[in-house]
This record gives C-alpha cells, sequence and structure tokens, in this order.
C-alpha cells in the first residue's frame, strides 16, 4: 500500500503500528473479557492525533481526512485490535458535528472528544425500527429552553462508557413532514433520566452492546445540531463514512486473518508436507486475499469521494459489501487451515469470526445494502 500512500498517510500507519503494537491483542483481549474501557490506549490515540484525524486544526483536530480515518481503522484491525468505539466516536458522531455544527459545539463537544478526555456514541437503532430509521419513536418535545426527549435506543456500541451520546430522534410526528421531522442532538449520559443498561452479546467485542433508556431527559437548544427537523439529510455525513470505516475494519480483520492461516500452513505438516502446499487451501487463500484486496480499492475510493465533498454512497455501500464478504471468506478458511486448533480459545479464531459476522448483519445489513445498489446505482425500483 505504501506506494500509493502520501508520505503523511505512510507515517500515520507508522504511528498506528506503534501503539498497536504496544496495545496488542491481549491487551486487547483482556479489555473485551473484563468488559473495562481500554483508557490507556484510548489516550494513546488522543495523544497522536488519531481521534481528531478529521476535525478541523482550530478545534484540536489535525485537519485530514476520511481517507486517513480509514487508514487507522484498518491498520488497527490488521494487528487485531479493532475499535469499534473508532467508528461511532470520531467517525459517527463527530462527523456529524464537524460538518453542521456551531463553533461553540465544535469547543464543547468536539475538542474534548479530541484529546480522549469525553467519548462519544451513537444512538439510532430502536426496537421497533430496526433498519427503518424513519420509524424511530424516541422523540424530542418541544420546550422553552429545547427539548425533552424520551425513548429507548439498542445495541449502542460503547454507551457503558461513553460520556456522550450524538441521538437521532423525531422532533416533529412521522406522517407530518415526509422525511423531515428527525433532528440529531448530543445527550449526557451522565443527565437525569439516561440509564445505560448493558445488553450480554455473543461477540466478542472491546465495547460492550447496551440499551439507553431515556424518560424526560432535558436538552438545550445548544445541543440541537444543525437545524432541527434536518436530521435525515445530515445522518448522510454519518452514516456513509460509518460503511467506510466498517469496511476498513472487515478488509484489516481479513488481512490478519490471512495472515494467521497462511503462517500457519507454512509450517503445519501432515503426512510429511506442509498443509500450505496443497491447492485445496492455496486457492480458497488466495481468493479470499484477492477479494479483500479489492474490497480494500473500493473503499479508498469511496473515502477519496467524500473527502471531496462528492456523493460516496454507491462506492461506500459496495466497499462494505465487499469487505465484510471477504472477512468471511477468510475467517473460514482461517478456522478450516487450523483444523480442530481453529476451534479453541488458545488459537483465537472463532472469536473473530462472530465480529465478522456481526458486521456482515450491522450496522447496515447485507440485503438492504444489496436493495440500495439495486435501486440506487442500477436504477431499479425501490424494494424498501
Amino acid at each position: 500500500m505504501s506506494d500509493i500512500l502520501t508520505v503523511e498517510q505512510d507515517a500515520i500507519i507508522r504511528t498506528v503500528d506503534k501503539i498497536a503494537e504496544r496495545y496488542d491483542r491481549r491487551y486487547w483481549l483482556d479489555h473485551a473479557h473484563t468488559g473495562t474501557f481500554p483508557r490507556s490506549m484510548w489516550k494513546a490515540l488522543a495523544d497522536a492525533g488519531i481521534l481528531g484525524i478529521a476535525v478541523p486544526e482550530p478545534f484540536g483536530g489535525t485537519g485530514l481526512g476520511l481517507l486517513e480515518m480509514a487508514l487507522v481503522q484498518e491498520r488497527l484491525a490488521e494487528h487485531g485490535v479493532p475499535l469499534l468505539l473508532f467508528v461511532v466516536g470520531p467517525g459517527l458522531s463527530l462527523m456529524p458535528i464537524v460538518r453542521h455544527g456551531t463553533a461553540d459545539q465544535m469547543h464543547k463537544f468536539v475538542k474534548p472528544a479530541v484529546t480522549g478526555d469525553k467519548v462519544f456514541c451513537f444512538g439510532i437503532t430502536e426496537p421497533g425500527a430496526g433498519s427503518n430509521t424513519m420509524k424511530i419513536e424516541t422523540f424530542g418535545r418541544r420546550t422553552a429552553h429545547g427539548y425533552r426527549v424520551t425513548g429507548q435506543k439498542v445495541f449502542i456500541s460503547g454507551a457503558e462508557h461513553a460520556d456522550y451520546m450524538l441521538l437521532v430522534a423525531r422532533t416533529a410526528e412521522y406522517n407530518s413532514q415526509g422525511r423531515d421531522g428527525l433532528s440529531l442532538m448530543v445527550i449526557d449520559l451522565k443527565a437525569p433520566g439516561v440509564r445505560v443498561v448493558p445488553q450480554e452479546m455473543l461477540v466478542q467485542s472491546l465495547e460492550r452492546q447496551a440499551q439507553v433508556f431515556l424518560e424526560d431527559v432535558e436538552v438545550p437548544e445548544s445541543a440541537v445540531i444543525g437545524e432541527a427537523g434536518q436530521g435525515f439529510r445530515y445522518l448522510f455525513d454519518a452514516l456513509n463514512p460509518e460503511r467506510i470505516n466498517v469496511a476498513a475494519m472487515a478488509v484489516g480483520l481479513g488481512r490478519y486473518l490471512t495472515t494467521r492461516a497462511v503462517d500457519y500452513a507454512k509450517t503445519r505438516e501432515v503426512f510429511g508436507v506442509s498443509i500450505g502446499s496443497h491447492q485445496s487451501l492455496q486457492h480458497p487463500l488466495a481468493e479470499a486475499k484477492t477479494h479483500l484486496e479489492l474490497a480494500w480499492l473500493m473503499n479508498l475510493r469511496a473515502a477519496e469521494v467524500y473527502d471531496q465533498g462528492g456523493a460516496p454512497g454507491e462506492y461506500a455501500n459496495m466497499a462494505k459489501l465487499g469487505a465484510v464478504d471477504a472477512a468471511l471468506e477468510a475467517a473460514d478458511i482461517a478456522i478450516e487451515v487450523h483444523g480442530g486448533n481453529g476451534f479453541t480459545r488458545d488459537y483465537d479464531l472463532l472469536s473473530i469470526w462472530t465480529l465478522c459476522r456481526l458486521l456482515k448483519t450491522a450496522p447496515v445489513s447485507r440485503e438492504l445494502v444489496l436493495s440500495y445498489i439495486g435501486h440506487h446505482v442500477l436504477g431499479l425500483p425501490a424494494s424498501y
């Protein structure tokens, strides 16, 4: 990759390498098992300027873009230390604030997130709405000083350790304004009326999932991002970066798994020969590697279009689809190469498969991605 990167981008990757070597897979597993926040690693990323990589310099960031953010996410995953919180914090939550927030909001919310002193999660998913964001029921009723919000969010990554949540809520009834009526607002998770309840998952991740219950939570006008009721439009400044970052994570995990499989296949001997000499293993590994690299090139294109102010939806969805499929392909052959060892805790492969499998369904399902491509790219009738 270094032959098509700038000097600055290559330096970012080298920085991430050093951090990931210090806070390695063992560190990741220890924190995943105990459910404790990886504060030392998070602070190291902040000190290196990584958390603010796409934030303008006047607000403490490095003023780069989504492409550099994707490089970071991929590299962390390639070391076996993927961070969902990097997707939902610097990616999903901060980017809409950077694009549509006021200077005061940048100082209050973004600057402390860049330094690692405050952590963001993102609240959109609800039990009854699923992928149909327009049907969310969390509602903010107008008050003299802002909004009073009531509702429930589910599968919120990192909410247990976050300070703020960028919330997607209705501020107008569903039928009243078509696609308008959604608003983005920053919720203080320590505010009265907020309750965070961890959800037990069978996916091994550094970040736990949680339900977030909101009961008459007072949100000041100053915490509403952009214009109230225009949140659906602002969401695309969050959701396309989310797909691009998830694709980057998937490619990184796939590369990690492929490397593990190749290393094992070279040294494992059965019937007196290396199992890596058999085409029955070589060919699936070669296919997985090829599919990963193709998806990565599409993802770089998606990030580039976003950074140039274009519409990256086509590329972002294709990259997410291709990257996750390739990661699952790599996970399957990596486990197969290891035989029975692939199912043991010591070899730590099946746990990575669960994370790759999660990315197929969330944050956007494979089926919805295909429907998007069918309608928006191919011009076929909408199926949703």
